[in-house]
């Protein structure tokens, strides 16, 4: 097994990825490629993210409460001179705890979750206080944010693979919205359908340009990601900033998508197909390279422990010696090239040009290509 794709939400029905994740790193330490690896999820697919990166040009007004005392001591101020504020646990999904919070008279607050079907309530600050002190659990702190007023004009979803854009998706969305006067579970109250778009389309231009040229590599350095870490399909929601002073769009990060991406544009499986192949095919040349230097290794110690040897008069360090000068006698006349792998193609046919005439197995040089995609 060469490498290993999951796609799992941090939080599905009140389970969490506890048991997992462990999994997972243990299956990375032997060998196989996980995307996403528990642990880059926990750098880029958190809410904390947004208070790490918030100095990059997706930032916002951002804050992080990283205990219940905290939160108390901190948050109440801040809403007072601030105006609306949007509060995030840190691991999530599907709205679950995340809260539009506005300050009422009387220590009290509005506050409305963004998972479907909810209203408005007015509750003491510390009702609130105690809904969100389990947050400080599982996920360990919560993330404040300035409320957007351009919500209702959409979400934009920018499909990554890798360092590159595959797709984008655009939707109205109704989380943190008061619901309108037929209810909650009204057609009027739900999100319009996302539409898909692929990495050429025009609108988004001028974020995709953001996202590969800037805004990525600027994650990449801040939260020490390395490209071949980096999830072969995550996403990065933005809702629309303040228009700058000519009048064009900017964009505020509100979530990055590592754990579980989907659904994804028609473009996006080639994306990832491309990466996946990239990856493995760097990771076999890296394989390659360590074999080759393990050989290299043995010529020069060979001969340095049979000098040892010979000059402490110890015969068993001293065969080494004559072991390793034979072999470098082997490299540098050899008989039967010591890297000509015998091997088979039973998966193409006997007249391929690339089998020589050769019937069955046959033997050359490690080479990665379309044909020899694994060590044989």
């Amino acid at each position: 097994m060469d490498g290993v794709l999951v796609w799992v939400d941090p939080i599905h029905q009140g389970k969490t990825r506890a048991a997992l994740d462990p999994l997972l790193r243990e299956i990375a330490t032997k060998g196989p490629w996980v995307s996403a690896h528990p642990d880059v999820i926990l750098k880029m697919g958190v809410k904390e993210v947004l208070y790490q990166t918030r100095h990059l040009g997706w930032g916002a007004d951002t804050y992080r409460y990283d205990s219940a005392a905290t939160f108390r001591a901190e948050f109440p101020p801040r809403l007072q001179t601030s105006g609306p504020r949007v509060l995030k646990q840190n691991r999530g999904n599907g709205g679950q705890g995340v809260w539009k919070v506005e300050a009422l008279p009387d220590a009290r607050v509005r506050v409305l979750h963004a998972q479907r079907g909810t209203l408005p309530e007015d509750i003491p600050f510390d009702d609130f206080f105690g809904r969100c002190e389990p947050y400080f659990g599982w996920g360990g702190c919560i993330i404040d944010q300035a409320f957007q007023p351009r919500l209702p004009e959409g979400m934009i979803r920018c499909y990554m693979s890798g360092t590159r854009v595959a797709g984008f998706g655009h939707q109205r969305i109704r989380a943190l919205i008061p619901p309108p006067p037929e209810g909650p579970d009204s057609p009027e109250a739900q999100p319009g359908p996302r539409t898909m778009h692929g990495p050429d389309a025009a609108p988004f231009q001028a974020l995709r340009r953001l996202m590969e040229d800037e805004w990525t590599p600027q994650m990449m350095k801040t939260l020490g990601i390395d490209e071949p870490s980096l999830p072969v399909i995550w996403d990065a929601d933005f809702l629309y900033g303040p228009r700058d002073a000519d009048g064009a769009d900017t964009y505020v990060l509100c979530e990055i998508n590592a754990s579980s991406c989907f659904a994804i544009p028609d473009e996006a499986p080639a994306a990832i197909a491309r990466t996946v192949k990239d990856r493995l095919l760097r990771a076999l040349a890296r394989s390659a390279v360590q074999f080759a230097l393990s050989h290299v290794c043995r010529l020069i110690t060979y001969p340095l422990a049979g000098f040892d040897g010979w000059a402490r008069d110890d015969p068993v360090h001293a065969r080494c010696g004559v072991v390793g000068w034979g072999r470098l006698g082997g490299q540098a006349v050899p008989a039967v090239d010591p890297d000509a792998v015998l091997h088979a193609h039973p998966d193409i046919s006997a007249d391929h040009p690339r089998l020589q005439g050769d019937t069955g197995a046959h033997a050359h040089a490690i080479v990665f290509d379309d044909l020899h995609t694994r060590r044989p």
